[in-house]
């Protein structure tokens, strides 16, 4: 798989996945203001942060 199909809908490489969950987390992380990028490690495995819009409220400080 690559680093651009990562958060396609079931995308897999994982026999017992659906390959559902990036997508659905990069789904709500966008809906809330934000983004969920992913970065290749240097020995193996990915790197994935992400970021959200803070918004204030009227109870918030």
């Amino acid at each position: 798989m690559t680093v651009d199909r990562l958060f396609e809908g079931f995308c897999t490489t994982d026999r017992a996945g659906l390959g559902i969950g990036l997508a659905h987390s990069r789904s709500f992380v966008e809906e809330h203001g934000g983004r969920i990028p992913a970065e290749p490690n240097t020995d193996a495995g990915m790197t994935f942060y992400f970021t959200l819009s803070l918004k204030r409220g009227a109870g918030g400080p």
